[in-house]
């Protein structure tokens, strides 16, 4: 309901644009509405409006960047970072199109070039919430754990309500060895997203490490009746309940996850369940 009115919306605005402009629509109405069909999850359609503008005004650094945006969402990386090039090289300062040219670059397997994208981002706008998450995220990948956590730090600090922050703050001191000062993390996640399923995953793990158990087949409960496709909360809780005695349960929570395809619940239930 909230997309359809929003879409009435733009189709008014993005309307009295070219009523203003004349009846062709300049590059400025074409970047609008190629934004607005991002936000919609209407990308093919967004790349075509993004497209449009960019032969009506080669200069126009926000086409690049919007263009880039929306092929970055689509999973075409390539061509995001040929966009994204433009972009910056039209604006040497633009925050945002390094942000997203590191999205870009980790998606494509190339952290390291990823976090210089993204510290440049924040070097241009030090109060870069995001980038300083994205950054502590490709930091985590190549398990620069310290580093990483304070990306988060830093990306709270500039942001308290930042919910996926939070959550990997929470993953960061998880696997630096400090379950309990995690476990907090992990429910101010919830607390700001009560249906953040890998936050109540996460503090399952957290749980599971602590040594309590009901705990944290309960917290997994939870997250696998949010999302009932996630094959790794599945299996886990197959390990929780068998921990715990409960075959019963764990061989039911490991054929759920062998229904989802995973391979490992397969040999455990071959192992342990026949």
């Amino acid at each position: 309901m909230l997309n359809a009115y929003l879409h009435k919306v733009c189709i008014i605005t993005t309307t009295s644009l070219l009523i203003l402009s004349g009846c062709r629509p300049s590059a400025s109405v074409l970047v609008h509405d190629g934004f607005i069909r991002k936000e919609l999850g209407d990308y093919e359609g967004a790349i075509e409006k993004l497209t449009r503008a960019i032969e009506a005004d080669p200069d126009n650094e926000d086409a690049w960047f919007f263009r880039g945006d929306a092929r970055v969402s689509k999973g075409d990386y390539t061509n995001a970072l040929d966009d994204l090039d433009r972009a910056i090289e039209l604006n040497p300062s633009f925050h945002a199109a390094f942000n997203m040219r590191g999205n870009a670059k980790i998606q494509m397997g190339r952290p390291l070039a990823a976090i210089d994208d993204y510290t440049r981002a924040i070097e241009l706008y030090p109060e870069y919430a995001r980038a300083y998450n994205n950054r502590g995220y490709a930091r985590m990948t190549i398990d620069r754990k310290e580093e990483a956590l304070s990306d988060f730090e830093n990306a709270l600090r500039h942001n308290p309500q930042y919910v996926i922050a939070m959550n990997n703050r929470g993953l960061a001191k998880y696997r630096l060895g400090m379950p309990e000062e995690s476990i907090d993390d992990f429910e101010n996640t919830i607390a700001l997203d009560p249906e953040y399923v890998m936050a109540w995953f996460n503090m399952a793990l957290a749980e599971f490490d602590l040594g309590n158990y009901n705990r944290s087949a309960m917290l997994l409960g939870r997250a696998v009746e949010l999302d009932d496709k996630l094959t790794a909360g599945w299996l886990k809780l197959g390990y929780v309940r068998a921990t715990m005695g409960n075959m019963t349960g764990a061989c039911e929570s490991w054929y759920r996850a062998m229904e989802l395809g995973d391979l490992e619940a397969y040999y455990l239930i071959e192992e342990l369940c026949r």
